[in-house]
Order: C-alpha cells, then sequence, then structure tokens
C-alpha cells in the first residue's frame, strides 16, 4: 500500500475505498474513474461509507511520475465534478488540489486548482493532519480546508457560464436565443461523441471527413452539415436526433464562433475569452451534461452583462 495513504490512517478505515474496490460501486462515478485513471487512482476517502447508501466522497488520493501528470490529474477530476479535494504524490512533492476548481492555465498563470505543493517536511505533516481518517470523519477537515470547495467553480457552474457567454456572442451575430441554444447543444453533443470515441478518426475517415473540418478554428459549414446529416441517418445505435435546429439559420460565421470557442480560443481575439479547452467530455458525466443542459435552456433573456450562474 502506498505511503501516503498509511500515512493518512486510510488503510484499515472503512470508509477509504481503493481503486481495486471499484466493482462495488457499480456504475457509480467511482467506478468510472478507476477504469480511466486506471493505476494512477489509489483511492478515495468517504464520509460516511460504513452507514449511508449515497456515501460522500470527500479525499482521492493519485500518484504521478511527473508534475505535468500530476495536472492532468486534477483536470480530469475536476472534469469528473467528484470529490472536493485531490491529494498527488509525485517522486519529490505531494500535491494538494481543490477537486471543485480548475481553469486552464496559461504559460505564464499559475497553475489553477493547486492549493498547495508540499515538500517541506514539517509544512507536508501540518497539512496531512487536516487530512487524516479521522479528522474527516469528525469534520474537523472542514474547519480547516472548507474554504478551498466553492461550488461555484465546479465544472458544472462553470460549463453552465462559458454555454450562456456562448449564446450572447451568437444573438449578437443576429442569431434567435432558441436556434443558438439548439446548436450549441448539438456542438455540446457532437463533442460528446467525439471525446467518447463514438466519433472516432476511423469512423470520420469512412465518411469523408477529417475532424478539423468540424472540431477547430478551421470547421466547414459543409462538413458540419454533411456529419450531421449523417448522424441523422445513423441506424447503429447513436441518436443523432437529438437538438434539431433550423439548419438553414446557421452560417459560417456562426459555426466558426462556435468551434473556435470549443478549442477554448475567441475567434475575433477581442476581450470575450471561452475556456471550453478545460472539458474533457469523455470524463463529464453525462447525468451533468443532462443537467446543464436544462439549466441552459431555460436561461432568461439578458443583456451582454449576463450574470454569472453561481449568482443566480
Amino acid at each position: 500500500m502506498p505511503s501516503l495513504v498509511q500515512a493518512l490512517d486510510y488503510e484499515d478505515s472503512v470508509n477509504f475505498v481503493t481503486a481495486g474496490e471499484a466493482s462495488a460501486f457499480g456504475s457509480s462515478p467511482f467506478s468510472h474513474l478507476c477504469r480511466k485513471l486506471g493505476d494512477r487512482l489509489q483511492g478515495v476517502y468517504f464520509l460516511g461509507k460504513g452507514s449511508s447508501p449515497y456515501p460522500t466522497p470527500v479525499v482521492a488520493v493519485c500518484w504521478a511520475d511527473t508534475h505535468d501528470q500530476a495536472r492532468k490529474l486534477h483536470k480530469l477530476l475536476w472534469n469528473q465534478d467528484f470529490v472536493p479535494f485531490v491529494l498527488v504524490e509525485t517522486v519529490d512533492t505531494i500535491r494538494l488540489y481543490s477537486g471543485f476548481r480548475y481553469q486552464q492555465p496559461a504559460d505564464s498563470q499559475e497553475e489553477s486548482g493547486l492549493i498547495e505543493p508540499l515538500r517541506d517536511f514539517n509544512r507536508i505533516h501540518e497539512v496531512l493532519e487536516g487530512f487524516r481518517a479521522g479528522e474527516i470523519d469528525d469534520g474537523a477537515l472542514w474547519s480547516k480546508w472548507g474554504q478551498h470547495v466553492d461550488p461555484s467553480r465546479r465544472v458544472d457552474w462553470h460549463l453552465l457560464a462559458n454555454l450562456e457567454k456562448l449564446s450572447q456572442k451568437l444573438r449578437g451575430q443576429e442569431l434567435d436565443k432558441d436556434t443558438s441554444h439548439a446548436f450549441i447543444g448539438r456542438f455540446v453533443y457532437l463533442r460528446y461523441l467525439l471525446d467518447r470515441g463514438f466519433l472516432s478518426p476511423r469512423k470520420l475517415e469512412r465518411w469523408g471527413l477529417k475532424e478539423s473540418q468540424v472540431f477547430s478554428r478551421d470547421a466547414r459549414l459543409r462538413a458540419f452539415s454533411k456529419l450531421n446529416r449523417l448522424l441523422d441517418d445513423e441506424t447503429d445505435g447513436l441518436n443523432g436526433c437529438i437538438f434539431p435546429f433550423a439548419k438553414s439559420a446557421i452560417t459560417q460565421e456562426h459555426l466558426t464562433t462556435v468551434a473556435t470557442a470549443f478549442c477554448g480560443d475567441d475567434p475575433t481575439r477581442g476581450q470575450t475569452v471561452f475556456d471550453f479547452a478545460a472539458y474533457d467530455f469523455s470524463y463529464i458525466p453525462v447525468e451533468t451534461l443532462s443537467v446543464i443542459y436544462e439549466q441552459f435552456l431555460h436561461e432568461p433573456d439578458t443583456d451582454q452583462s449576463t450574470s454569472s450562474p453561481g449568482k443566480r
């Protein structure tokens, strides 16, 4: 058993579930995490696992070979929207992350969501004391570290805010609200199919398409229309008829705006900045996407200064 798990007294606690025990959770987010992260995930500490049919995940413990790999693990766990704290052990540090806060970093930007990189022995001991099994079980963890758990920074609120901002941009390009919402919803669906491997390079090639023709700044309306037509006619289990919209209303400008935003860029290189590059739709639970889209559909009519979803 890895030393970090032992140091936190997780090893003998009924509330700690190792990655190898994930099958007991059926189709839960934890079992999905284990399939995606493999041996990088050592386990998750839950609150009330022994007494509740729906225990609350509190701390995920991971191992990474490099700091870059640690950052990627944090990003994927944030997309999973599953656990408030993430501890990643590397060769020379222990990195404490907020599992509910992430932003795609610029080259010069500090690592977003990193609460503290622990290198000094005394500091490691001081911080880890707050994450020991007993501290979690009696609630002391929250008084020490609860300020780092900000629900408004979770992936669902973050994505909803970006969808609303993108909708406002399309409506500034004379696309009505209902069509812009359906068009964006369709693109979320396409990204979901792409990230989950349903739209594989082989399938796109078989259809005479390239990924860049739909999912990049160079997206073209003819290729986008062809992909949607083929999905609408798909018979192998993909329901391509969801999010119907008036395709004749979509212009090349609209497509460029949305495709470029989903790459994490802004086609006008102006003040509007999107953060779609932070999302991995193979990790965001489909139930979360469904709830986000339902909220997005009922977005109230506002001006360009849409309030943040955390204040609604």
